[in-house]
């Protein structure tokens, strides 16, 4: 009795497990679209990019001139 009780237990956790991981994929797609939608899609990864390969230089001179 205890064995079938731990693995109906464990089957449950394995399926809400697919059901969250199901509801988030379906979360990610919908906010991508909101963003495509928006035109974010393209602005957003633009962003990190820049913030990343943009030199410090460029800041400080900006900073300066303010």
């Amino acid at each position: 009795m205890n064995l079938f009780i731990r693995n109906k237990f464990l089957h449950q956790i394995r399926e809400c497990g697919m059901l969250v991981h199901r509801e988030h994929l379906l979360g990610l797609f919908v906010l991508l679209l909101t963003f495509y939608r928006k035109g974010a899609l393209f602005s957003i990864p633009f962003g990190f990019y820049w913030i990343i390969n943009t030199p410090v230089s460029f800041y400080i001179l900006k900073l300066i001139n303010k």
